[in-house]
């Protein structure tokens, strides 16, 4: 559902936005194994029948009213399995794309033409909506993962 665009906000004939972009990140999913990518794709290939595969991203955690400080240096980690990466499925005219990773849903909206038009934040917030929650059950429906969610970002 498209909730109502505030009144107070200005509306351009042509929004200056090239890219909007939704994620959530959550625990990692602990279950979640390259093949369960596949099967995902295979529930959302008729509206992103285009695949990428990227590095991961690395986990973010916001801690308020603290400076950033910057990552300088080596970091070892032991893991028990290989690293997955991160795909990305877009859709036929590449302006949408849903990224997932073992700790993070994101989906995007971006202007790759000169004759894509902006669908306003609301309606895109809608589509996040919408594929996020087919995403969580997706792993629910597969027991990938107890916790995700836990943290969101827009």
């Amino acid at each position: 559902m498209v909730t109502a665009r505030p009144l107070d906000l200005p509306d351009f004939s042509n929004p200056p936005v090239v890219e909007t972009v939704l994620s959530a990140q959550f625990d990692r999913l602990s279950g979640l194994q390259t093949a369960h990518f596949g099967l995902y794709w295979g529930e959302v290939r008729d509206r992103f029948p285009k695949t990428e595969e990227h590095g991961e991203l690395p986990s973010l955690e916001e801690r308020l009213g603290e400076q950033a400080q910057p990552a300088v240096g080596i970091q070892f980690q032991a893991i028990e399995a290989p690293p997955t990466p991160r795909f990305w499925f877009i859709d036929e005219g590449g302006t949408e794309l849903i990224q997932i990773q073992r700790d993070r849903f994101i989906k995007n909206w971006r202007k790759t033409d000169d004759g894509d038009h902006y669908p306003r934040y609301e309606t895109v917030r809608a589509g996040y909506d919408e594929d996020f929650s087919n995403f969580a059950r997706f792993v629910s429906r597969n027991e990938l993962g107890t916790r995700y969610a836990s943290r969101q970002s827009v």
